[in-house]
């Protein structure tokens, strides 16, 4: 059975998985440049150009992308609230496989869980309890963490960067077109519709540049997000569960 805080805590976890607009769990949550996450379905409904629903900042929904850390945590808690014994289970004692017996220790050697039949197997190498042992590499998740918080703080910013760029460039180029549609009013319409041809292309070009970079900067961010997700996820695993595939999280 849950304790009371834990079910605190799967509460406020429903709350973050919870759209603000249709008060459900997200479906496809997509991020806005504010920050704030909506389902894409509810997104499409504020139209092309609007204010965020929550700070009333002015968004483009269309450059909204997806949250996949988000969109993880959502499955997470349907998967925790769909299973009442999901907790009791998890936190029960796992038995060795071999042996049939409660496993009990970790060799440091061979990152594998121990049971005490499987002691003999591991003479002379280093054992630790299970909580001394998942402290460790906890410890060290941790610090694999923080590292990837900040890289992914550099995309976000580069991202902001780019986007800001962007309309900076039109904005000039808009200008630009204006002066150049005043200018040539006098001479052959042709002259005019070349001249504004090549502004466009050149708008075009540096459009499809931008959005490739973007794109590049939104897929890393997400491979992050994702992997922290999946990082954070481990370790809130019981000790057991946590350190039976240890080695290959920490490769990751």
């Amino acid at each position: 059975m849950a304790t009371s805080g834990e079910k605190a805590a799967l509460g406020e976890m429903g709350q973050e998985a919870t759209c603000p607009l249709c008060l459900d769990f997200f479906e496809q949550p997509m991020v806005l440049s504010c920050g704030h996450n909506f389902c894409r379905d509810c997104l499409a409904q504020l139209g092309p150009e609007a204010s965020c629903p929550q700070c009333r900042a002015k968004v483009e929904p269309s450059s909204a992308c997806l949250n996949r850390a988000l969109a993880n945590m959502v499955c997470l808690v349907k998967r925790l609230q769909l299973s009442e014994g999901a907790q009791e289970e998890s936190s029960g004692q796992r038995l060795c496989q071999e042996h049939g017996q409660p496993l009990q220790s970790f060799c440091s050697r061979e990152k594998s869980l121990l049971c005490p039949g499987c002691l003999e197997g591991h003479q002379g190498h280093r054992l630790l309890s299970l909580p001394e042992a998942a402290k460790g590499y906890k410890d060290l998740l941790d610090g694999l963490l923080e590292p990837l918080r900040k890289e992914e703080q550099k995309l976000l910013e580069q991202r902001q960067a780019e986007e800001q760029s962007r309309q900076e460039c039109q904005e000039l180029l808009a200008a630009e077109k204006q002066q150049v549609g005043l200018a040539l009013e006098s001479l052959q319409e042709l002259l005019r519709e070349r001249h504004l041809g090549w502004l466009t292309e050149q708008e075009e070009k540096m459009e499809a540049e931008r959005a490739v970079t973007l794109a590049k900067l939104s897929g890393e961010a997400s491979r992050l997000q994702k992997l922290m997700a999946q990082t954070e996820r481990k370790c809130r695993q019981p000790d057991g569960e946590f350190l039976q595939d240890i080695q290959d999280t920490v490769n990751r």
